[in-house]
């Protein structure tokens, strides 16, 4: 079986992986200003907090399917993820660094003391 590649997904696929997303971001944009953490409203921190999430949203559509997630369950991690924002990203980030580390760096370290 071909695998999907970003292209072969239909229109209506990142419709709503975008409307999930973005819906994660404006409740956390609101969740931010109730707390206080915003002062005043701000479009530039609402727009900058909808990218991040489409983004994050983004990022977890295709570790979704390509973990082969049911698209009920998907849906749900889309739109938390998209709530998440740059936290979501950030620990992805960490991770990729650990595992990086882990097993590239190390093999890489072993493959230079066995050259020597």
């Amino acid at each position: 079986m071909i695998e999907k590649d970003p292209t072969a997904y239909p229109l209506i696929t990142y419709s709503w992986v975008f409307l999930l997303s973005i819906m994660g971001g404006v409740v956390s944009y609101i969740r931010k200003r109730r707390m206080g953490k915003i002062a005043r409203f701000s479009i530039t921190e609402l727009v900058g907090e909808i990218v991040t999430s489409a983004f994050a949203g983004l990022i977890t559509f295709f570790l979704c399917e390509a973990a082969k997630i049911p698209p009920m369950l998907a849906a749900a991690m889309i739109a938390v993820s998209g709530h998440m924002g740059s936290r979501l990203i950030f620990m992805l980030e960490e991770g990729l660094q650990k595992w990086y580390e882990k097993y590239v760096f190390k093999k890489q370290l072993s493959k230079t003391k066995n050259e020597e």
